[in-house]
This record gives C-alpha cells, sequence and structure tokens, in this order.
C-alpha cells in the first residue's frame, strides 16, 4: 500500500503548502483539505509502525510532517473564520492529542480511530461535510468511458500500468492488478485524481473532469481489476445467506469510504466458518459493485466468462442484417415504384424516383451527423442516452415489425404500393412522385441510423471494425441483389421474406429491451434487482436481472398479441364485414338491372 499511499501523500503535501494559504480560497475547501491531510498522516502511520515500534522510517517521518502540516493549517483557519475558543477548543486538543500519539507510536488503529473522530469535529465545527462524497451513485460505464479514453494510454486497458505511453513515464504509472485496490478506498483515488501528483505524470483532473466523473472513473477500477472467479463465489454467498445484510452494505457513501479489507472484516457474522479470508473478500468486492444501483454491474462481472459485451461475430451478423433488411425493404419499394411506372407507360418518370431516392440518402447521413452532435452535446450520462436510444429503437422495430406483418400477403404489399404511385400519377405531380420515393427510402435510412446507434452501444469493447465490416458486407450483397432483381427480374418471395425480417426485427427489440433496461441500470436511472437463478445471454440482451426480464417478457407479450391480431382478429374480422355486406348486394341486384 505504500505505492498509493504516498501518491495521495505527494498530492497534498504540494496542494496545502500554497494552496491552503491563499486568502481567496473558499473556507470550505481549505477544511476538506484539512480533512485529507489528517487522513493521510493516518495512513501513513499505519505503513510506518507496528506494535509500538517504527517498521518504516520513511512513512513514518511522512505521517510527523502531515499531521504537524495539519495542525499548523487547522490553527489558522480557526483564526480566519473567526471561531471562539469556546467553539475550537475541544478540536484544537484532538488535533494536538493525534500528533502526541503518532509521536509516542500509539497503535494504527488508535490513531485511525482519533482521525475519525477530529475529522468528525472539524465537520461540526465549520458546519461543512469533510468526507468526500460522491453526489449519487458513480456510473460504471460512464467511468469506462473516462478511463479507456483518457487514463488507459498510461494505465493500459487492464490497469496494469502498461499503457501505451508507460515506457517513456517516469515514476512508472500506477499498477491497480492483483490485491492492490484491497486496501485502497474509492476516496482517497478520488483526492489523488482531483489533486494529481507533482513530479509525475499525473494531473490533476479537476479541470477536466467533473466532480461526479472523477468519482464514475475511480469507481470503475473496482470493476476493471474484478476477478471473475471472485465475484462468482460473492455471488454463491449472497444467494447462500441465511439473514439480511445490514442497509448501509447498499449504500454508496460507506462503499466511497470502506476499502475491501475493511468491508470484509465486517462480514465474519454473517459468512458461517469466514473471517477475514477470500470468502468475505468476495462478499465485499460483489456487494461494492452491487451497491446503490449496481447490481446489475455485479452480477455481469460474477459471470463464468467474464464477458459482458456483445462478442464481435454477433456484432457482425447484427450489423450485416440491419443493413440487409433495411437496404431490402428500401430496394423491393423502388424496384415496385419503378415496375409501376414502366407498365402504365411513364418510363420517363424514373428518373424523377431516383432523385428522390438519392436525396433520402443524403437525408440520412445527415440524421446520423445530427445524431452524433446531439449526444455529444448532451449533458445527460452517456449509459443514460445510450439506454434511451435502445428503448427508443424497440418502439420503431416494434412498429416497423407489426407493419410488415400486416404486410405479408403479396396482394396487399402491392396494392400498398400501387396505391401510393397511383395517386401521384393522377395528379401529374411529379415532386409528389419524388416525395413518395424519399419518404419510402428515408424512413428506412432513419431507421438504420438509429438501430446503428443503438447497436453502437454495444460494441464499447470489441470497437468499431465488426460494425463496419457487417455494414461494408451488407452494402455489397445489396448491390448484387439489386442488380438481380432490377437487370435480370428476378422476383423475390415477398411472404417468406416479411416473415423473416419480422422475425429478425422482433429478435433485435427482445435484444435492445434488455441491453436498454441494463444501460439505465448502470446509470443509476432505473433499480436494479438481482436474480440469480436467471441465466446471461449478453448478446439477447438477457441479463440476471429482474427488471431486465420483465421489459423482455413484456416484448413477448406484445408479440404474441400482434400475432393473435394479424393472423385471427383481424381476418376474422374483415370476414364478418364481407359476409355483412353480401345481403345488401343481393336486394340491390334488381334495381340495379331495371
Amino acid at each position: 500500500m505504500a505505492f498509493q499511499v504516498r501518491v495521495i501523500a505527494a498530492a497534498l503535501a504540494l496542494s496545502a503548502a500554497g494552496v491552503l494559504n491563499a486568502g481567496g480560497e473558499a473556507m470550505g475547501e481549505r477544511v476538506k483539505r484539512i480533512a485529507f491531510t489528517f487522513n493521510i498522516a493516518s495512513l501513513e502511520y499505519a505503513e510506518g509502525v507496528a506494535e509500538g515500534r517504527i517498521i518504516n522510517p520513511v512513512e513514518y517521518q511522512e505521517a510527523s510532517e502531515f499531521i504537524a502540516q495539519a495542525r499548523e493549517q487547522l490553527a489558522r483557519a480557526v483564526v480566519d473564520a473567526g471561531l471562539s475558543d469556546f467553539e475550537s477548543s475541544s478540536l484544537l486538543k484532538d488535533a494536538a492529542k493525534l500528533q502526541d500519539m503518532i509521536r509516542t507510536k500509539a497503535s494504527p488503529a488508535a490513531v485511525r480511530g482519533l482521525t475519525e473522530a477530529v475529522n468528525l469535529n472539524l465537520s461540526r465545527v465549520f458546519g461543512i461535510d469533510v468526507r468526500p462524497l460522491p453526489q449519487k451513485s458513480p456510473s460504471l460505464a460512464g467511468g469506462k468511458k473516462i478511463f479507456h479514453l483518457q487514463c488507459a494510454i498510461c494505465h493500459g486497458d487492464q490497469g496494469d500500468g502498461r499503457g501505451p505511453a508507460a515506457p517513456g513515464v517516469e515514476p512508472k504509472p500506477a499498477d491497480f492488478g492483483g490485491d492492490r485496490l484491497r486496501s485502497l478506498t474509492p476516496s482517497a483515488l478520488w483526492q489523488v485524481t482531483t489533486l494529481g501528483v507533482e513530479g509525475t505524470a499525473m494531473i490533476s483532473w479537476a479541470d477536466r473532469l467533473n466532480e461526479q466523473e472523477r468519482w464514475d472513473v475511480v469507481s470503475y477500477l473496482w470493476q476493471l481489476t474484478a476477478q471473475p472467479a471472485l465475484l462468482a463465489r460473492g455471488r454463491e454467498i449472497v444467494s447462500s445467506l441465511n439473514t439480511r445484510l445490514p442497509d448501509k452494505f447498499a449504500d454508496k457513501d460507506f462503499w466511497a469510504q470502506t476499502s475491501d479489507e475493511e468491508a470484509a472484516k465486517l462480514f465474519a457474522n454473517f459468512i458461517p466458518g469466514a473471517k477475514e479470508g477470500n470468502d468475505a473478500l468476495a462478499l465485499a468486492r460483489y456487494l461494492r459493485l452491487g451497491s446503490a444501483g449496481h447490481g446489475e454491474a455485479a452480477a455481469l462481472a460474477a459471470g463464468s466468462a467474464g464477458e459482458t459485451q456483445t462478442p464481435p461475430w454477433a456484432l457482425f451478423v447484427q450489423s450485416l442484417t440491419i443493413i440487409l433488411r433495411e437496404g431490402m425493404e428500401a430496394i423491393l419499394i423502388l424496384a415496385a415504384i419503378i415496375a409501376y411506372l414502366r407498365r402504365s407507360g411513364n418510363a420517363g418518370k424514373v428518373r424523377h424516383v431516383v432523385h428522390g431516392a438519392l436525396l433520402a440518402v443524403a437525408a440520412s447521413v445527415a440524421t446520423a451527423w445530427v445524431m452524433e452532435q446531439v449526444f455529444g452535446a448532451s449533458k445527460l450520462d452517456q449509459e443514460a442516452l445510450e439506454g434511451i436510444t435502445m428503448l427508443v429503437a424497440v418502439a420503431v422495430l416494434f412498429y416497423v415489425s407489426n407493419w410488415l406483418i400486416s404486410k405479408i400477403e403479396t396482394r396487399r404489399w402491392q396494392n400498398f404500393i400501387q396505391d401510393k404511385v397511383a395517386g401521384a400519377l393522377s395528379s401529374r405531380n411529379i415532386t409528389a412522385l419524388s416525395l413518395a420515393a424519399f419518404l419510402a427510402v428515408y424512413r428506412e435510412g432513419f431507421e438504420t441510423v438509429l438501430f446503428y446507434k443503438a447497436l453502437h452501444g454495444l460494441s464499447a469493447q470489441a470497437g468499431p471494425a465488426p460494425l463496419w465490416s457487417g455494414f461494408l458486407a451488407g452494402c455489397a450483397l445489396l448491390a448484387v441483389l439489386f442488380l438481380i432483381i432490377e437487370r435480370l427480374g428476378y422476383r423475390l418471395a415477398l411472404k417468406q421474406f416479411f416473415m423473416g425480417t419480422s422475425a429478425f426485427l422482433f429478435l433485435m427489440a427482445f435484444s435492445f429491451m434488455g441491453r436498454g433496461i441494463a444501460e439505465l441500470q448502470e446509470a443509476g436511472w432505473l433499480p436494479s434487482s438481482s436474480g440469480a437463478w436467471l441465466p446471461k445471454i449478453p448478446f439477447l440482451g438477457i441479463y440476471p436481472t429482474l427488471e431486465t426480464t420483465m421489459g423482455q417478457l413484456l416484448v413477448l407479450a406484445a408479440l404474441a398479441a400482434s400475432v393473435i391480431y394479424v393472423f385471427y382478429i383481424e381476418p376474422n374480422r374483415r370476414f364478418r364485414h364481407l359476409a355483412s355486406r353480401e345481403p345488401v348486394a343481393k336486394e340491390l341486384e334488381p334495381s340495379v338491372k331495371a
């Protein structure tokens, strides 16, 4: 732990010397930094002293320096705040006692206990909460994006300190792997992220990341370094417990200030036969990720393969199928319009259809660009945006697939197209003809943009390669199919086409529903109720939480209702309607003949 403590100590030493002397600094920040300095002195002391003797002279010396510095800063703050002797005497006495305990080599536990009492007294006297605590539950998904964008270049994608820039950095970036995080707290690392470390490549991120984003990226480290086997064991323990754990183990503030080792010591009463071994640590890490809305993250991380992302092959297949399905619909619409124009002697108007289609493609590209700008400028959490996009995609997918089912019969499809084009021709409105082609293609283009945006949210780990390769392969197949249909006059089996694409649309809606809810759970927008008995199939959006399961059951229920309506209720209603009109037609026959 010495490395981590020195990192924090160096940051606080540098900040305290100059910043705390600045008259313009808010008293709240000064008091918080004083509390941080007391904490660092306590941590350094625990590294330097054991059983009344010095085991690490460097750590002990730093602890002595920090406690002296904290007392000096506290005395100045008391004067600057205009506190009376009555208000400040107990606080100053406790600080002096703490320094004396360090000088006489008291037990680290006693020093830690008095440090906590001093900080509580600081909060009471100055009316300021000195604890570094997150305002809301940290977003592990948001922290992941920040880490891989900003931190992985030095610390590596796995947090092992082996990033691309690491060879040129001195001292070497921190390695968070192994047991390194067991004795650290998120609040300690949050302080390092906030202040930076002078003389190293670790800069202050206070002006680059807001307070919550710093909590996000720090909290993500515990997920990044989580061992799947350890989390799986933690999940088993939770399932086998015969007693309810105290509420504090689901409190984000508790986990922000508690290390895994400290939490493990509290679990001896809940795990039969376990004290401070791996079982207690497994439970601590699992509950840490499961606290305050992160049950989904813990459940995912505890999976046997440790894989939380959709595999590349599944992304490729989905990307390929999206562009094929949407592209084929557009091609079929255009082919039907063009064929109708030629049969009706209006072949010269085909170019207007082509113009409308090309304009729709350009509009689709523009829509994709606008959507990216909106996402980039939004102040919402990224995982919340992705979750919302997926749920919107679910609604669109269901609507489109239901519309396709109603057009399964070839005759109905052809009548639908002919009615639209005939209306434009009868009015001799060329603009209406181009607009019909534009709307037909743009609808497919808009759906494509929406579906790819939702799919992009599943590809954070695999990268964009599977999506692009599937997209390009699908475009190539579409070009071949268009030539076959347009030049060779090949007629597709529309009924089978619509049946197949409808089935795929429902499968996508089912998957996006699960993933969308999971994203909103990670963003803290939805609760997460663990269902240890449920399976985990990421590329189908199936996760072991009750909320994702209920959402997907809703999709299945909607599918059943849609099929019953289209294939049973609607045909019967149409049959009864025709049957009711037949007697009327027979009664009118004589008068017509007359």
